[in-house]
């Protein structure tokens, strides 16, 4: 048995990721993902919580 084994259903606290599955096990590299429901997410957060907004924007003002 040469193939790469991945589980079907993620252990208990073992967090499944489709997505890392597929690209490890078709080597897809240089593949880039966006989940677009998380990104929806993150944008009702700093919708609720306006501080996390000025933190972020002051975050990336400072990287540059």
């Amino acid at each position: 048995m040469s193939e790469k084994h991945l589980p079907v259903i993620a252990a208990p606290g073992e967090a499944q990721d489709d997505i890392r599955a597929l690209a490890a096990a078709f080597s897809l590299q240089g593949w880039r993902y966006v989940d677009i429901s998380r990104q929806e997410r993150l944008d009702g957060i700093v919708a609720r919580w306006p501080l996390l907004a000025e933190l972020s924007t002051a975050a990336s003002t400072e990287d540059r």
